[in-house]
């Protein structure tokens, strides 16, 4: 999970790695990485309906079920997600460095 936070964060906000290591905490981290996904997900059903609805027998069934992802997302708080034992110890690592 601490690699995927710097990682989403990176590549999506063009964060270097120290600046998300001194000034982004775990909750914002997950946190941007719940609205990256909603925006990916948004990005996706748009990209949906641009391109492939029109050529597909049932149009709505790939449409629904980004729909029903994002409504995951969204329901999904950020105390909600499983618990990374080995990132947790990593950021033990970090914090206890200073």
């Amino acid at each position: 999970m601490f690699f995927f936070f710097i990682d989403t964060l990176a590549s999506n906000y063009h964060w270097s790695k120290d600046k998300i290591l001194d000034e982004v905490c775990l909750d914002e981290a997950m946190e941007y990485s719940k609205l990256i996904k909603k925006r990916q997900i948004n990005d996706y059903i748009t990209q949906l309906a641009i391109v492939a609805n029109p050529h597909t027998k049932n149009p709505k069934a790939l449409l629904k079920s980004f729909q029903e992802e994002l409504k995951k997302v969204d329901n999904r708080g950020i105390m909600e997600t499983e618990r990374d034992v080995d990132a947790t110890a990593k950021l033990k690592q970090i914090f206890n460095r200073k």
